[in-house]
């Protein structure tokens, strides 16, 4: 999922296919969209194209999840953490 995430902080919105790393990433209708087959996703893209206020919406919500979720601070106080637990 990293160039999905990459792709939200260069501020696009996601359509992407259903997978491990796409579910773990993109909360479909929220900060993205997610689909099953290529039919919908011609159906999401033409839908987005058509209504750029809703492009931009779902772009920055999954940005502003993401600055938080996927943030370098958050990861290496996740790993301190972990290094630190007691056994």
């Amino acid at each position: 999922p990293v160039s999905l995430i990459e792709a939200i902080f260069a501020g696009l919105p996601i359509i992407a296919s259903r997978c491990a790393g796409t579910i773990d990433v993109v909360s479909h209708g929220q900060t993205g969209f997610i689909y099953d087959t290529a039919d919908e996703a011609t159906q999401l893209i033409s839908e987005l194209i058509s209504n750029p206020h809703k492009a931009t919406t779902l772009a920055q919500n999954a940005f502003n999840i993401a600055k938080e979720r996927f943030s370098v601070s958050r990861y290496i106080n996740d790993i301190n953490n972990l290094m630190n637990k007691p056994q």
